[in-house]
């Protein structure tokens, strides 16, 4: 049954909300705004979007309710929280990049973007991503050539990617002003009988050395493990 219907995003702006992260105490929603550039904010107890940015005279962008904004050239697309609820991460559907916004009500830069890791393999962008509490890492699905609602594209394919991210101490190397490195490992791609070239889907287990992923259009591989 359908209990409530929450609009989200700019009002007349086609946004596209792609994606939702929730906390855990169900307080706050986190919508990925696909064509939006942003990330808006849901309070789950009122079930109405929360503005993200103060109100300032004669500055039209600040009225209204506003979602938390991305780049200009970003393309929102997973999101996911960290154990402690601090920090959100956004993955970019087109490029290898995955911005962090700060959800720490307590913090001076709350609800903004503070941060972007750079994915360098991940050439056509990131799809699904999870947090592995235990291991303090943020896993990331990066397709070895498939574009969303795409074919393949002609030329060489590289492998697909699952994207290791220490996140241990993100907040602290921002402040140093230190990137934050990730590392690779193949899960599937041409050749493979894995998942195929698009991993899209990925979720942790009560285990912390086992996660579970899908693969987009190739549902018949099944589930990887």
């Amino acid at each position: 049954e359908l209990v409530a219907r929450v609009d989200v995003g700019t009002p007349g702006v086609t946004d596209t909300p792609r994606a939702i992260a929730v906390t855990a105490d169900n307080a706050r929603a986190y919508v990925t705004l696909r064509a939006g550039k942003g990330l808006a904010v849901v309070d789950m107890i009122t079930l109405q979007q929360l503005d993200t940015v103060k109100d300032v005279d004669g500055e039209a962008a600040t009225q209204g309710v506003n979602p938390i904004q991305l780049p200009p050239d970003s393309r929102p697309f997973w999101v996911a929280i960290d154990e402690e609820e601090q920090l959100a991460y956004v993955g970019d559907e087109n490029v290898g990049r995955v911005y962090i916004v700060d959800i720490n009500g307590a913090s001076d830069r709350y609800h903004q973007h503070i941060g972007t890791i750079y994915l360098a393999e991940a050439g056509y962008g990131t799809r699904g991503m999870v947090v592995s509490g235990p291991n303090r890492e943020l896993l990331v699905a990066a397709p070895g050539a498939r574009q969303v609602f795409k074919l393949n594209p002609t030329g060489p394919v590289a492998d697909a990617k699952s994207i290791v991210v220490d996140i241990a101490k993100v907040r602290e190397r921002l402040g140093d002003g230190l990137p934050i490195d990730p590392s690779y490992s193949i899960l599937g791609g041409p050749g493979s009988n894995a998942i195929g070239d698009e991993p899209y889907g990925m979720a942790t287990t009560a285990r912390a050395d086992i996660i579970l992923v899908t693969s987009r259009l190739q549902d018949s591989k099944g589930v990887a493990i």
